[in-house]
């Protein structure tokens, strides 16, 4: 039996200055091993903008970025989820406006389920932020409003 290992890591930006010099957390040999050792996983607070190239060898990804404020020194949020190529053909990405979270949907044909199994990869803003979400990021899915349990 196959079990899908899933994880969520909140890496407080993706991308670091060192001087003039601009890395990412993606060319870390160490960041990515730990990240190969899952199927999904989402990288939260990825402080990201749609001009930044996010890849990974052997996944395929989508991401959702803040426009950063005007006096805005630096972008915010964002989440960046990823797939194992592999599986791809299993999932379908929920399209929606918000850019807090993303959702994908497992198919319960491709992964051998009862069911098709619905994950939310969200970014909650700190309590003190002067940012408010365009919606509720808790109640609120593609599908419509649902009672959700979060687990912590």
């Amino acid at each position: 039996m196959y079990y899908l290992k899933c994880a969520a890591w909140n890496i407080h930006g993706l991308f670091q200055r060192l001087g003039s010099y601009r890395s990412c957390k993606l060319d870390d040999d160490y960041f990515v091993h730990e990240l190969s050792k899952y199927d999904i996983f989402g990288l939260i607070e990825t402080h990201a903008s749609s001009e930044d190239t996010i890849y990974l060898e052997g996944y395929h990804s989508h991401s959702k970025f803040r426009v950063r404020p005007d006096k805005g020194k630096r972008n915010s949020g964002g989440v960046s989820v990823f797939v194992r190529e592999n599986l791809t053909s299993g999932v379908e990405w929920l399209q929606h406006a918000c850019k807090e979270y993303l959702w994908l949907k497992l198919s319960k044909r491709f992964f051998g389920l009862c069911e098709d199994i619905y994950m939310c990869f969200v970014y909650f803003n700190p309590s003190n932020s002067t940012y408010q979400p365009e919606e509720d990021v808790i109640n609120r899915t593609p599908l419509g409003y649902l009672n959700l349990h979060v687990c912590i």
